[in-house]
């Protein structure tokens, strides 16, 4: 991947756009949640595609350089099954893929002319949602909710589920995860009664969804 995105044009004006600004000591430490044993560490991706992209690239670069050390990485962080075929599925798909499916994306768009300026991708400005205080849910029940549901997704993404499956899988937890991040109850609400039905029926998969469902409760949002 590195050696691709150092001999094409397209893609390093790509990642001169993402890494424009960022700062990987801060991010990092968002993103890699560390545990006090070795195997309970996760990883939750940004929220940000500009930080997602730039984050997973500066860890290539610092596997690449020997000064991470990708095996190290994958227990602590990356836990799945106890087997490293599991730990390294679950790195590839909840850490990798996502970095490689959004730089060709991106790259297929510069190349057909419908992005002109790919160094510029990530200069967008952002408008801040305003939420009333009544319609909003608190911000640490959003950290524990999107905690508790990255714990869940994980599983699912190393269970070997079936690729139709599984991407309705996906789609039902990043619709749930934008309406927590959106922070608003009625969103919520819709996506969890959509997420509810999957989990129901992959009870050995989705452990944590009875305490979702309980914290909802006792906030009052179902």
């Amino acid at each position: 991947m590195l050696k691709a995105i150092a001999v094409s044009d397209v893609l390093k004006s790509i990642v001169q756009s993402f890494m424009a600004g960022f700062c990987y000591d801060e991010v990092y430490e968002e993103a890699f949640i560390k545990a006090d044993d070795e195997i309970s560490g996760k990883y939750i991706p940004p929220k940000e595609l500009k930080d997602q992209m730039a984050l997973t690239f500066s860890v290539l670069l610092k596997i690449d350089d020997g000064s991470i050390e990708i095996s190290k990485l994958m227990k602590n962080y990356f836990y799945a099954d106890g087997s490293l075929t599991g730990e390294y599925n679950l790195f590839l798909t909840s850490f990798i893929k996502p970095f490689v499916i959004s730089l060709k994306t991106l790259g297929s768009k510069v190349i057909t002319g419908e992005i002109e300026n790919p160094e510029k991708i990530f200069f967008v400005s952002v408008k801040t949602r305003t939420i009333p205080e009544t319609d909003a849910i608190e911000k640490e029940l959003c950290k524990k909710l999107l905690s508790l549901i990255y714990e869940d997704k994980s599983r699912i993404l190393a269970s070997g589920m079936i690729e139709s499956r599984l991407k309705e899988a996906l789609l039902l937890i990043s619709f749930f995860e934008a309406a927590i991040e959106d922070g608003k109850k009625d969103g919520v609400i819709l996506a969890f009664t959509a997420y509810k039905y999957f989990a129901v029926s992959y009870k050995r998969l989705c452990h944590n969804f009875s305490v979702i469902e309980e914290n909802l409760k006792s906030a009052g949002i179902i």
